[in-house]
């Protein structure tokens, strides 16, 4: 009933009173259904609230600039592994553009000597044949 309540009511002044010894000798009366504190009493109360509430303040404030911080590094991370990734794709494109001038620069190779080769060959059976010619204009 009533009677609880303002024991209750009583015991949590009485921890307040302790807490706060800057509250006056009798700021605070309970009564069974209100609490009545004087003017030095409700100032000192009023200031505790507001810092407090600065206390708090100052936490929540802490939080947000964490959560920020913690937007930005991730932002940041993002960035840098996009960057990195372009920068491995452009290795990567050079890597293969080299070694796509290197198979051109083979295949220029392996032409140029297929064609001298086959220019010796054409010299070699010239040479035979006109040697075939000559052996044969003597054999008659």
């Amino acid at each position: 009933g009533r009677g609880g309540f303002a024991e209750a009511a009583r015991l949590l002044f009485d921890a307040i009173v302790e807490a706060y010894p800057a509250l006056p000798a009798g700021g605070v009366q309970v009564g069974t259904t209100m609490l009545f504190l004087k003017r030095e009493a409700s100032d000192v109360l009023a200031l505790a609230v507001r810092q407090t509430r600065a206390s708090a303040a100052v936490v929540v404030q802490s939080c947000w600039r964490g959560v920020g911080c913690r937007r930005r590094f991730a932002a940041a991370k993002r960035t840098a592994l996009k960057l990195q990734a372009l920068a491995r794709a452009l290795a990567a494109r050079r890597v293969v553009s080299a070694m796509r001038r290197e198979r051109a620069a083979t295949r220029l190779q392996a032409t140029e000597r297929g064609r001298v080769a086959r220019a010796a060959r054409r010299r070699a059976l010239w040479a035979a044949a006109v040697v075939q010619r000559l052996v044969r204009a003597r054999a008659t």
